[in-house]
């Protein structure tokens, strides 16, 4: 029983018929109550017997309430009677007991089992609470009070729907945020049909499964407008990280920055009675809570977003229709609803389109069917044709370098990206960027001639020597150094708890070290693969904290005309380059190395994130000789030549040719 699921239990007391009979037999006997020593005791007896209440033993429970009450009534009530004292509790303990495993089963119902219901029956329950709310504000006219108490539940109910608060952002003034619906608008009766014909399941732990041709949609909508999720289904009940949870599971992009709140239409109970909740529900332009809970959240949050639009199966009221997209739960979201979001919207620039991440995704699909011996070594896929199982995630690594690969990333204790939640084995994602690095870069860290080559190449300069690693210090002969990180919790303040290679912290995919006239340089190399620009903005009181002060000092970094706060250098890709300039000069500055260049690898095919690093960071920085955009296959090329090729290179190149370069 959660905390919560007490105070709900405390609101259905205050408003039980047993207090009802107790202030009639009062009126009666013409005696003086207290009552706002009465609420107060109330909430002391509910807080004695919250321990009992949360191992759920109502016998228990109703014996502490009655013993409590008998103690301390006299505070309350002027000369009570014995009796009344029976009175409220029908001298019957055993009518308590069954009251309170009532109000149990109501909590649960209404906490939990609603996630397992269809939409209609989620409705139901969130009226049915509604409407006993209502009736607690008729009993009881003190409407601040009421407030008061409704505060309280919600902080607690509302903390439980939103988990772990790192979860909930704030909007910005250019955020675009999409309200939406999952039931008929993700899943749809008719893939519900479809899998229970093929004897597949039609839910999984989270509710009913997504019909992934509504999720590509989805996807559209939010690659095309950069709108962010505040979700309005019943389904967030499962709490902000169950949803984070599923968004990742399903690929879903953008981000959930939200969830509407219950408390919207408790607040209009407050001012308008119970007849105003009948008539709004039987009609008068509403046809469910969820409109008003909408208007609650853009009340709430106006001005500090640019625009919005609402995918729902159920019908929206005249002042939200501007906004609003109906989407039909026999076949859920549709191309021409797309459309119809995005014009809603407005779209934005071509620089953030998902064009080459589709493509190269379905040219993996392609390669795994026709080559799933030779390169995958028979890997099975998860229900999503593009992801490797658990079991069988190592596979998506080139055998060449599969078991030394784990061994490293052993030995270092770093993290693999996680794509199924699985941070101790390799994504099993096809279009994994941590993997793509992997596969075209590990089997050279041991080559220290190849690797001075691709380095010259790339950077167009000569180095006297590549050097060894400065952190893969169980190793004499490691020339590239993965998921680097070197002291960031003194370098620049990142100690959340946990952090290291690969996690929490500021990590350069590869990074290789070189002398020069007796100049140690650091090369940076961030690896792309089908990311792209989704615009997220990062800023928060920490991350200013941490980079605002490093950023101003900065000798690379521009600092920003209007101000560090929601600059580009807190929204995604320029996010992770800025963090990763600041590493490289704090290296510099404590003597670690003598100069940098910051390389990204982007392939030349993806053009839209090519753009938005050309025409948004680059401009950023004082020294541009500095940062270089480097085709994935022309940094390679050095060992591709047919002069610099040995038995290993020609292995490699064929695995990269058939997999990625074809």
């Amino acid at each position: 029983m959660t905390q919560s699921s007490v105070f709900i239990f405390s609101l259905a007391i205050r408003g039980s018929p047993y207090a009802y009979k107790l202030s009639i037999y009062l009126d009666k006997l013409g005696k003086n109550v207290n009552e706002e020593k009465f609420y107060e005791f109330i909430d002391a007896m509910l807080k004695q017997a919250l321990a009992l209440h949360m191992n759920e033993e109502a016998d228990t429970i109703s014996g502490t309430l009655m013993e409590f009450f008998r103690d301390h009534s006299a505070d309350i009530f002027d000369n009570l009677p014995s009796d009344a004292l029976h009175i409220y509790f029908d001298n019957d303990k055993n009518a308590l007991s069954a009251y309170c495993e009532k109000v149990r089963k109501s909590t649960i119902r209404f906490l939990q089992r609603s996630a397992e219901e269809d939409s209609a029956s989620r409705q139901d329950i969130v009226k049915l609470h509604h409407k006993n709310i209502a009736n607690i504000v008729l009993q009881h006219k003190n409407k601040e009070k009421i407030r008061a108490l409704f505060d309280e539940i919600y902080i607690n109910l509302y903390s439980r729907m939103q988990n772990n608060d790192t979860h909930r952002k704030t909007p910005t003034a250019s955020t675009k945020i999409i309200f939406l619906d999952f039931d008929g608008v993700l899943n749809n009766s008719e893939h519900t049909a479809r899998l229970y014909e093929a004897g597949e399941k039609t839910s999984d732990q989270y509710g009913e499964v997504f019909d992934m041709s509504a999720v590509e949609r989805l996807n559209r909508i939010i690659d095309a407008t950069n709108a962010q999720i505040v979700v309005t289904s019943s389904w967030r009940y499962l709490g902000l990280q169950q949803l984070h949870n599923l968004w990742h599971k399903y690929g879903l992009h953008g981000s959930i920055i939200d969830i509407t709140s219950l408390h919207a239409v408790d607040e209009l109970i407050i001012e308008k009675g119970l007849d105003w909740l009948e008539n709004g529900y039987e009609g008068n332009d509403m046809s469910s809570p969820r409109s008003m809970e909408i208007e609650h959240w853009i009340q709430n949050h106006k001005g500090s977003f640019a625009n919005y639009v609402i995918l729902d199966d159920l019908p929206m009221p005249s002042t939200l229709q501007p906004h609003f997209v109906q989407v039909n739960p026999k076949y859920g979201l549709l191309d021409p609803q797309v459309e119809h979001a995005i014009n809603i919207l407005g779209g934005i620039k071509k620089a953030i389109k998902r064009d080459f991440y589709y493509s190269e995704r379905k040219k993996q699909i392609k390669c795994l069917k026709n080559h799933r011996s030779s390169i995958f070594s028979d890997a099975k896929t998860l229900d999503k044709d593009y992801i490797l199982c658990h079991q069988d995630s190592i596979k998506n690594i080139y055998s060449g370098i599969r078991e030394d690969a784990i061994k490293y990333f052993e030995r270092y204790n770093i993290s693999w990206w996680q794509c199924e939640n699985k941070p101790d084995v390799p994504s099993g994602h096809l279009v994994s960027s941590q993997i793509h690095c992997l596969n075209h870069l590990f089997a050279l860290r041991k080559d220290k001639y190849a690797v001075k080559q691709i380095v010259e190449n790339a950077t167009n300069m000569h180095f006297d020597e590549i050097i060894t690693s400065i952190i893969d210090t169980k190793e004499n002969d490691s020339y590239i150094s993965f998921e680097f990180a070197y002291n960031n919790d003194k370098l620049l303040g990142e100690s959340d708890k946990g952090w290291g290679r690969g996690t929490l912290c500021t990590s350069i995919d590869a990074l290789i070290r070189a002398r020069k006239d007796n100049k140690i340089w650091l090369i940076s190399i961030e690896w792309k693969y089908t990311e792209t620009y989704q615009g997220d903005d990062k800023t928060n009181k920490k991350r200013l904290e941490r980079y605002a002060s490093l950023i101003e000092s900065s000798e690379q970094l521009k600092t920003p005309k209007d101000g560090i706060a929601h600059s580009i250098y807190f929204i995604e890709p320029h996010y992770e380059l800025m963090r990763q300039t600041l590493l490289c000069e704090q290296l510099v500055r404590n003597g670690i190395a003598d100069n940098f260049i910051h390389l990204i690898i982007i392939p030349a095919k993806h053009d839209e994130l090519r753009t938005a690093v050309e025409k948004e960071f680059i401009p950023m920085l004082n020294d541009t000789t500095k940062f270089k955009i480097v085709d994935t296959i022309d940094f390679l090329s050095p060992i591709i030549k047919e002069e610099n090729k040995n038995e290993e290179h020609e292995q490699l190149i064929k695995y990269l040719e058939t997999r990625y370069w074809s």
